[in-house]
């Protein structure tokens, strides 16, 4: 009996970090997961022997060792959800910090409040602590135990499931798309074929949900574009609300609402769709026709690596600091109030290289395809309108979860977005001039921007959903209508030029919260 007293403090030292990773998995790196869980263990351990060292008693150093890492390694979740849920602090903030001119993040300015409610808390806890009888110690301490045993069972459980969901394929739910040569496509051989640009602005909205809420006419960026030829849809909608989810709809060329079945309704294992995003359908389709798949990286779980591309472009040299992970734990624990600015300066280098790197592709000889997922103008904002970086930003990461705060800050996202234009319409004109035998560029948000914090109104849906599509091809006939979703571009583009016979699919919009990403909802807008 007092071994297993011996293990059961520890156990419950050990459980806060090993249930807040665990819950996160499904939107994390596997190789990342592991290293990062080992060390927060590690240190687990050794604050549970440094408070053993001066209280000298198995159950009460685990005690008091327990509020203190669910502060720790809770204090992310707790601050960026009631900012995402009393998002009305944000104007507050502004006015602190310019009365008293300071210069921090709101996030981090809102964060110290409650690091302080936090240690009073604790200095209460510790002092009801010492008052209580051995007796009553003893009961605590073992409800305690049967409470995390149990629920680490079933976070093992849920992790299991995961892992299996990550490696799993259905032939069922997975149909391979059957591709029948047209002689009426434009280039039905493999010579002179267009190099094709895939390029995705996160978050970036359509023109009349930029003028309707955010206050600003893009005209002249749109005007620009379609004075190069491109076409730029009207009234496109994302079919689907969520990075991972939009894009890996789009570069397999179908509807995804399988893996509501496959995974369940309500689960949040996520890690089986990116697998499909990587192994997707239009590298297999070009690859076979000639093809080399360039991808471009950033810190993004879905765009990080690539093992199906030919060639991986980089991103910067501190890879450590775009590990998805170690973004997840920072921003899950207390290290996001010291460690933010750091990668948020990662993101803006990384974002600056992978420009610079598109800009210089036209040069390789032979026919490419090219998919690069850009983090701005989605939040955080690390860059002004005239692209100098914002050294205090309001960061929030973009992984999947309530860290949402940071899009209503309509001008520091308009001007982000304002400099990512910029560079797309410089892009767009090197590219159509140094390519002989013609590109297909497109620019294709994977959603909206977010304008209202209410998820279930219409108004917030709509414009989730509007995102912003401009289409460039060498014959610059009309393929492609106002309407058209991202669904859809591929198989158009494929039949016309490359030799497909793709069905065209009905426009169809799925609305899902990332909470319960499978739980789609069709709309009608």
């Amino acid at each position: 009996m007092k071994k297993i007293q011996l293990i059961y403090p520890l156990l419950l030292a050990i459980y806060p970090s090993l249930f807040l990773f665990t819950s996160n998995f499904s939107e994390a790196s596997g190789a990342s997961f592991y290293p990062v869980v080992l060390a927060s263990l590690i240190v687990t351990a050794l604050l549970y022997g440094l408070f053993f060292l001066f209280i000298r008693d198995f159950k009460k150093s685990a005690l008091y060792l327990f509020p203190f890492l669910v502060i720790f390694f809770a204090m992310g979740h707790i601050s960026f959800d009631f900012v995402d849920r009393f998002w009305e602090v944000g104007p507050l903030l502004v006015r602190i910090k310019e009365k008293l001119h300071l210069e921090v993040s709101d996030v981090t300015l809102w964060a110290w409040p409650q690091f302080l409610l936090f240690g009073i808390c604790y200095f209460f806890f510790v002092k009801y602590l010492r008052k209580i009888k051995q007796e009553t110690l003893d009961r605590f301490t073992q409800a305690l135990f049967v409470v995390s045993f149990l629920l680490i069972i079933f976070q093992a459980i849920d992790l299991a499931n995961s892992l299996w969901l990550k490696g799993g394929e259905s032939g069922q739910s997975r149909k391979k798309l059957e591709v029948k040569a047209s002689a009426n496509s434009l280039f039905a051989t493999t010579v002179n074929l267009p190099d094709i640009y895939y390029i995705i602005p996160d978050g970036h909205p359509r023109a009349d949900v930029l003028a309707k809420y955010h206050k600003f006419d893009n005209s002249k960026f749109i005007a620009g574009l379609e004075d190069m030829g491109f076409f730029v849809a009207k009234n496109s909608y994302s079919n689907y609300a969520a990075t991972f989810l939009s894009i890996t709809s789009s570069l397999n060329m179908r509807y995804i609402n399988y893996f509501a079945e496959r995974n369940g309704q309500r689960s949040r294992h996520t890690l089986n769709v990116y697998n499909e995003l990587w192994d997707n359908e239009v590298f297999k389709f070009l690859h076979a026709k000639g093809y080399t798949n360039y991808h471009l990286q950033n810190s993004w779980m879905g765009a990080k690596t690539n093992r199906y591309a030919d060639i991986e472009l980089p991103c910067i040299e501190e890879e450590k600091k775009d590990d998805i992970f170690l973004n997840l734990f920072i921003n899950s624990t207390m290290l996001y109030l010291f460690l933010t600015n750091d990668i948020a300066h990662d993101i803006a280098k990384c974002h600056m290289k992978g420009i610079e790197q598109l800009s210089q592709l036209y040069k390789i000889p032979g026919p490419k395809f090219v998919s690069a997922h850009l983090r701005p103008p989605h939040p955080p904002f690390v860059f002004d309108r005239d692209g100098n970086f914002i050294e205090n930003d309001l960061y929030t990461d973009n992984t999947e979860g309530p860290k949402v705060r940071a899009w209503f800050h309509f001008d520091m996202f308009v001007d982000q977005m304002v400099f990512v234009d910029k560079q797309l319409s410089e892009l767009a004109a090197n590219i159509i001039a140094n390519t002989p035998n013609g590109a297909i560029i497109i620019f294709q948000s994977d959603h909206g921007a977010r304008i209202v914090s209410n998820t279930s109104s219409n108004d917030f849906r709509q414009a989730r959903h509007a995102n912003f599509t401009a289409i460039y091809h060498p014959d610059k006939t009309k393929l492609f209508d106002d309407n058209i979703t991202p669904v859809n571009i591929f198989r158009i583009i494929f039949n016309h030029y490359l030799g497909g016979n793709f069905e065209i699919l009905p426009n169809k919009i799925y609305y899902s919260e990332y909470g319960h990403p499978f739980d789609f909802s069709e709309m009608n807008f």
